[in-house]
């Protein structure tokens, strides 16, 4: 289970399946979990992970990301490509919001030690 980054009770999304060597296929339900976030409630001894995003379990191989507290989930798509997942803090989403509904581009901020001039 080395590659399990997650444990039971974190909070993830899921960004991307894998082929699953049991069948030499990506599951076909694969997309519609693109972008799903749940709680884990099992990991077994493989490292396949369950919870309460639905009935797939996620591979040691599949994409996720564990969230932190206030953590927003995005998910971006282009016609004809697999959906992509971004994972924003919500300072950040806040900031972009603010932008988007006010059209004004000139702010500044700090997230995660990072700063941001002029967005």
């Amino acid at each position: 289970m080395e590659n399990v980054k997650a444990k039971v009770g974190d909070k993830i999304v899921i960004k991307g399946l894998t082929v699953d060597p049991n069948y030499g296929t990506v599951d076909p339900r694969a997309t519609e979990y693109i972008g799903k976030t749940g709680v884990v409630e099992s990991i077994n001894a493989l490292g396949d992970i369950s919870g309460t995003w639905g009935s797939l379990s996620l591979l040691p191989t599949d994409e996720y990301e564990v969230l932190a507290e206030g953590e927003s989930v995005h998910i971006y798509e282009v016609e004809g490509s697999d959906p992509t997942v971004y994972v924003l803090p919500r300072q950040l989403y806040d900031l972009l919001d603010q932008v988007y509904e006010t059209g004004n581009a000139n702010c500044d901020c700090a997230v995660d030690d990072h700063s941001f001039i002029g967005c």
